[in-house]
């Protein structure tokens, strides 16, 4: 389950490059119930890792991950 929301994360963080990462992050924390706002919170520093990441990868690799 947290697999899929740290994913559904750096999908929201490619849609919206000119935000910074951690505002992506906060907006999506709003999309979130409360358990998953729970389950994420632990995962706050590998979330904005992941996000930063996928930012600067080749546009193939960006497609890829929007893809999905």
């Amino acid at each position: 389950m947290i697999d899929v929301l740290i994913e559904n994360f750096v999908v929201k963080c490619l849609e919206y490059p000119a935000l910074p990462v951690e505002s992506v992050f906060n907006r999506y924390m709003h999309l979130l119930s409360k358990t998953e706002q729970e389950m994420v919170k632990p995962y706050f520093m590998l979330m904005l890792k992941s996000g930063e990441t996928a930012r600067r990868n080749i546009p193939e690799i960006q497609q890829k991950i929007l893809i999905k």
